[in-house]
């Protein structure tokens, strides 16, 4: 049974870097030491030798940008966050759970991209859909996160995906997108940290008013994004939704969608 690959195209971005969701924090803030058996967050923006002059990377993503449920519940958790100096809001159209890095642009010739996206589509025409528990906010090394816990098989998926791109890539080695500490654990991050970083103590303190359930959703395609890093935040230029569930479309092949080259923002 073929899968299609519907492309996406890509959302514009401004010229200047967008700003954070609420408004902005005040020019100088104080900050005062963290106190005694405190953590203060680490700078999510260190430098990456390997994203250097403006690379990009082939990446699959759970991707959320027309979900309004999820936006709204994420601004409703940013919002508490207003004016907290040190964090990098994430804006909606970025949202995303990472499913697995593949490798970089400029390492996969077009044979071997169109190899990957066939694979990629292949593995999630054949796997369910998803449904995601999406839990309140909580701080932790580097960026604040909602954890989320996966029905449907997230497990398998994940790792027949990673074997398909291996395939498609003649065996070479996925690029690793930073994880938690404890490994792969599925979360979607509202907020990264910078070098002037809040404590968990106090993002904590701010998230303590947000009292709503657990949010539920259902999720019928994973994506493969042409993905960037750079002006304090994550971004991608093209998006390749793959579609969950096995649709059949005899007349047309698999294949990824037409190439589209999309702006970046200005440093």
């Amino acid at each position: 049974m073929s899968a299609v690959i519907a492309h996406r195209a890509p959302l514009a971005r401004p010229s200047e870097p967008v700003e954070p969701v609420g408004p902005p924090p005040p020019t100088e803030v104080a900050r005062e030491a963290p106190a005694a058996g405190s953590t203060r967050l680490v700078n999510h923006w260190v430098e990456m030798a390997e994203w250097r002059n403006d690379r990009q990377l082939w990446a699959f993503y759970l991707t959320f940008g027309r979900c309004p449920e999820l936006q709204a519940y994420v601004q409703r958790q940013q919002s508490l966050l207003s004016g907290l100096p040190g964090l990098d809001l994430v804006q909606a159209p970025w949202l995303h759970l990472t499913v697995q890095g593949v490798a970089f642009v400029d390492s996969v010739d077009g044979d071997a991209f169109q190899t990957l996206t066939t694979a990629g589509a292949n593995v999630a025409a054949s796997a369910p859909t998803l449904e995601l528990l999406v839990g309140m906010a909580v701080a932790e090394d580097d960026s604040v996160t909602m954890p989320v816990r996966v029905n449907g098989g997230m497990t398998a998926l994940r790792d027949e995906l990673r074997d398909a791109a291996r395939g498609a890539l003649n065996g070479a080695a996925l690029y690793a997108l930073p994880e938690p500490v404890g490994g792969f654990a599925p979360h979607i991050t509202i907020a990264y940290a910078r070098d002037d970083s809040p404590t968990v103590e106090e993002v904590r303190a701010r998230l303590d008013g947000f009292l709503e359930p657990p949010l539920r959703l259902e999720v019928g395609s994973l994506s493969l994004v042409r993905l960037c890093r750079g002006s304090s935040r994550w971004w991608w230029t093209e998006e390749y939704p793959l579609q969950l569930t096995a649709v059949e479309h005899p007349d047309q092949p698999v294949g990824p969608g037409p190439h589209v080259d999309g702006a970046g923002p200005s440093d």
